[in-house]
Order: C-alpha cells, then structure tokens, then sequence
C-alpha cells in the first residue's frame, strides 16, 4: 500500500493537519495485519477461516449456547478484556454449551478457530 501526496502524520487522523491523508484509516489497516498473529506466529488455519457460528444469547447473564456448522471437535478460549484467559475447553457436537454463571458482568472475547466473538455478560 502506498500512499501518494501524504506528508509527515498518520493517515485518517482526527486532528487534520496539513499533509493528513483520508484516502485509509492507518490503524484499521494495521489492526488488520497484526491481528493474523500471536506470540506463537500467524493464528490462519484456512480450515477454521469459515466457520458459521450462531452464538446465543448475547447478551447473557449465565450460559451462551454455540450453535456451528462444523462437523470435528473445536477448541475454544475464552480471555477477558484485559486478555487473561479464563477458560479453555472443546466444542464436540455442534451445539454446544458454556457456562458463564461464575464470571462476573463484563465483556469477554470468545475464540474459535481463528474467529474472535465478543461476548456480554449482564447481570
């Protein structure tokens, strides 16, 4: 990627200052790339790229039910929003289900495969 005409800022800032290219958002293109890998390397595993889930409900206040189009057995993360992982576990049928109730009310982040679901659980 190129940009052509920008001068010395970070494109698509919300301070424009002369020079401040709009034609890309520099962060979201960054996050793009970086979020591919984790300490380990690059997370891609095509096979898991395309798996349908249907994550309910969400909002919750105690279990969330998976429902997947995936035939084999699925590990799964489930890490805080300051990224602690709090619970490990694997998806056997494709519908599944996880027990939040001894979390407290929070955002979480659900990953499956190389999927990450942002999870709310309320009161």
């Amino acid at each position: 990627m190129k940009i052509i005409g920008g001068g010395h800022t970070w494109p698509s800032s919300a301070i424009t200052l002369p020079g401040t290219n709009q034609d890309i958002n520099a962060s979201m293109e960054i996050w793009h790339f970086f979020s591919k890998f984790d300490i380990n390397g690059i997370l891609s595993v095509p096979e898991f790229d395309n798996i349908q889930v249907n994550i309910y409900p969400n909002p919750t206040n105690s279990k969330i039910n998976l429902s997947l189009n995936f035939s084999r057995e699925l590990n799964y993360e489930l890490f805080s929003s300051l990224g602690k992982l709090l619970i490990i576990g694997t998806i056997k049928t494709n519908n599944q289900e996880i027990d939040l109730s001894n979390l407290s009310p929070n955002l979480y982040y659900l990953k499956l495969g190389n999927q990450v679901f942002k999870i709310l659980k309320s009161n």
